[in-house]
C-alpha cells in the first residue's frame, strides 16, 4: 500500500480481561484523512498510548491534558532544528515533510513547536514572514509564511533588531 501513496497507522483495543482483543488499523492515501483518524485516537487515548481500554480503574483518576501530547511539540522543535537549521521553509513544507504522515502529530502541534522555538527560552527561529509581506501576528503562522531556523546567536541578533 505504501508504494501506492497509502499511509496508515493502528490503534490498541484492549477487552476487560487486559488482553489485546485487536487492532483498528486505518490506511488511507490522504492527508486529511489521516488528521483526522488521529485526532479520533488522540480524543479516544489522551495519554498517547493509542489504546483502548474497557478496564478502567475508577479509584485512578485521569488527568486530562497531561499526555503524551504535551511532550509533541518539543519532540517536533528537536526534529525541526536537526533537519532545517539554517534553511528557510514554508509552514506547507513543515507540515508535508512532518506533520502529515506522522502517526501521532497534528498541525497545531507544529504551531506549538514554532512557538517554543520562536519565544521561549533559546530562540531558535531566526525569522518568519509571511509570503505577500504583510506584518503577521505574534504565535501565528499563517498558510505560506516562510520561516527561517537559524543557530541561537542569529535568531537572538534577528529578534533584537
Amino acid at each position: 500500500l505504501r508504494e501506492i501513496g497509502w499511509r496508515g497507522t493502528s490503534f490498541e483495543m484492549v477487552n476487560k480481561q487486559n488482553q489485546t482483543a485487536y487492532h483498528l488499523v486505518f490506511g488511507t492515501g490522504s492527508p486529511k484523512g489521516m488528521e483526522a483518524m488521529k485526532r479520533a485516537m488522540r480524543s479516544a487515548s489522551p495519554t498517547g498510548e493509542f489504546r483502548y481500554t474497557d478496564r478502567v480503574d475508577p479509584a485512578q483518576p485521569v488527568l486530562l491534558g497531561l499526555g503524551m501530547a504535551d511532550e509533541y511539540p518539543r519532540e517536533i522543535a528537536d526534529l525541526l532544528l536537526q533537519k532545517y537549521e539554517g534553511q528557510e521553509v514554508t509552514k506547507e513544507c513543515l507540515l508535508k515533510e512532518v506533520i502529515d504522515w506522522d502517526r501521532w502529530w497534528l498541525p497545531r502541534d507544529l504551531r506549538d513547536a514554532l512557538i517554543r522555538l520562536e519565544y521561549g527560552d533559546d530562540p531558535r527561529i531566526a525569522s518568519v514572514r509571511n509570503s505577500d509581506g504583510r506584518r503577521r501576528p505574534k504565535r501565528k503562522y499563517p498558510a505560506g509564511c516562510f520561516i527561517t531556523f537559524g543557530t541561537p546567536l542569529q535568531s537572538q541578533l534577528t529578534l533584537r533588531l
